[in-house]
């Protein structure tokens, strides 16, 4: 069925692409107990707000501030309240759910700007498979949250554009967003940031034109300056201060002061016809459209080819063959937003998706350039996978009106442009959709299952050890030890894992120069012994025969399996 006819009945198709949406986010759900790096931390920050009767329990688990952005612990502990559900469950059926639900809201913010329920469905349908953020949002954690109302703020921000009416909840759903995620919240401040600001050198917006939506901006940001300073410290004293190099105040500042003299500087720019200049650049690209998705999917693929024998860019991970060949809907889905950004400069409504895109953009060069370890680089993608989804669908639509179907397909009557365009969104959705987890396992870096065997054995060892017991066990399997009040080894162990013999790591077993004491239990599972050992973000070993033989051997006993 070609897509204006589908259109036609678009309270169905939205249905469906919400329901996909959800799908793909629960599948680690449906396949495993549990999913999750960090998945320990949030379940034990619940499970104590519970115990201690308190909204910040006083943390003393791996990391620092995930207590003070309590929005999914709250839920997960109100619905677990009202249904009577195991909360380890509702947490994490209750993530995709709510990853799904962004699907629905750029639907709704695409559909504000451009008025174009195709292009508004055909973007809605490629965001609930676009892999970043299907892997990000399957998760039962902060940032989860934190998509949901970064979005639901953006389209009620472009709502209170039209009707002041709007401002009681585009303030409500900031501060949910802030109570929600740092990190999100930061990248919500700089796309609205950059949303004026583009538009004001694009238009010749001034200040006056543009002053509620400026007097918002700084609104919201000094709620989120103040709630790091004031109750979450650890974000203003350490990501502030490690992500800008420089003390918080001094980024506060330096930020506000940049927000007012950037319109002055856009209406230099503007004399210079500079915005002139770019607007005809990209009519000239978008008159090759095929040609740029040609090359950028070529440039990709070679980058990823280099990447076999060159770690990737502010990463430990290097590509394989496997990964190469099953990450080629991604590449099809980058080069066809990449060769769709010329298309953003037709219509006023688009000019905010360019500013989004822009200010993440520049984000990301930023901690590229930087080696930032605080804001990420490869972060920044499941945050770009958004509004790229925009440019992708223009791209998809103007490719096809372009191609002589007569090379591809033997009929009688050529193939109307609409049915081109539904089959091949629909191989894109596909093909993105079943890669999504293999592709990321291909790599063999992270594997964030968590089996009911796991569970069970951290159960029998909170029945069976003492409060000055340690437990050594990779990170991800640290946390949920520790969200049961036992002590774990964290990231602190290494040799542990890799060497032959017992002598090889006896250090990390007696605890000397560490921050936990003598390890009594080892807790081993399948992905560790088979796959990867995590220990951090970006360090991961692997356990061959040797590593794992010696627990096999004195003076290891097996105790439980």
């Amino acid at each position: 069925m070609a897509v204006s006819r589908i259109a036609g009945d678009h309270r169905f198709v939205l249905l469906l692409i919400l329901i996909t949406a959800i799908f793909f986010r629960s599948i680690p759900v449906i396949t495993n107990t549990a999913w999750g790096f960090d998945l320990g931390i949030y379940y034990g920050i619940a499970l104590r707000m519970i115990s201690e009767e308190e909204l910040f329990i006083d943390y003393d688990g791996w990391g620092s501030s995930y207590q003070y952005f309590p929005v999914l612990y709250i839920l997960s502990l109100g619905i677990s309240k009202l249904t009577g559900l195991d909360l380890l469950k509702v947490m994490v059926a209750l993530a995709p759910v709510i990853g799904g639900l962004t699907v629905l809201l750029f639907y709704m913010i695409i559909m504000e700007l451009t008025r174009n329920r195709r292009l508004s469905l055909m973007s809605s349908a490629l965001l609930a498979v676009a892999p970043f953020h299907v892997y990000q949002t399957s998760h039962a954690a902060p940032m989860t949250v934190g998509h949901l109302f970064m979005l639901s703020s953006l389209f009620l921000f472009l709502k209170f554009k039209k009707d002041k009416g709007f401002l009681p909840f585009l303030l409500l759903s900031t501060i949910l967003l802030i109570l929600s995620h740092h990190l999100t919240t930061y990248f919500y401040l700089i796309t609205i940031a950059g949303m004026i600001i583009w538009r004001s050198f694009k238009y010749g917006i001034g200040f006056g034109e543009s002053s509620k939506e400026l007097g918002y901006l700084i609104l919201s940001s000094i709620m989120a300056f103040s709630y790091w300073r004031f109750v979450a410290k650890p974000v203003y004293y350490a990501f502030m201060r490690s992500g800008a190099g420089l003390e918080p105040h001094i980024v506060i500042i330096s930020y506000f002061l940049l927000i007012l003299v950037s319109i002055p500087i856009t209406f230099s720019l503007r004399r210079h016809r500079i915005h002139l200049i770019l607007s005809g650049l990209s009519e000239r690209f978008a008159r090759s459209c095929k040609k740029i998705f040609l090359i950028s999917f070529f440039s990709l693929l070679a980058m990823e080819i280099y990447s076999m024998f060159f770690n990737i860019p502010a990463t430990n991970i290097r590509m394989n063959p496997t990964a190469i060949l099953l990450s080629i809907p991604l590449l099809l889905f980058a080069s066809l937003s990449v060769s769709g950004l010329p298309f953003l400069s037709i219509g006023k409504g688009k000019s905010y998706i360019q500013g989004w895109l822009i200010a993440i953009g520049a984000s990301l060069l930023y901690s590229l350039l930087t080696g930032n370890t605080t804001l990420y680089p490869e972060r920044h993608i499941e945050y770009l996978m958004v509004p790229m989804c925009l440019p992708a669908s223009l791209s998809i639509i103007e490719i096809c009106k372009e191609l002589n179907l007569y090379r591809f397909v033997s009929v009688r009557k050529k193939v109307s442009t609409e049915v081109l365009v539904s089959i091949v969104l629909l191989i894109l959705v596909v093909s993105n959709g079943v890669t999504v987890y293999p592709s990321r396992y291909s790599l063999r870096f992270q594997d964030e299952e968590i089996s009911d065997s796991c569970i069970s054995a951290t159960l029998w060892l909170r029945n069976h050890t003492h409060e000055n017991d340690t437990i050594a066990t990779d990170l991800r399997l640290s946390h949920l030890i520790w969200a049961y009040g036992m002590n774990a080894t964290f990231d602190e162990t290494e040799r542990l894992w890799t060497c032959k013999d017992w002598r090889g790591c006896i250090d990390e077993l007696e605890g000397k120069n560490r921050n936990y004491s003598r390890v009594t239990y080892i807790l081993i599972d399948d992905v560790m012994r088979d796959f990867v050992v995590c220990l951090d973000v970006r360090k991961s070993v692997y356990m061959n025969e040797t590593g794992y033989g010696k627990f096999l051997r004195e003076p290891f006993e097996l105790v439980y399996r």
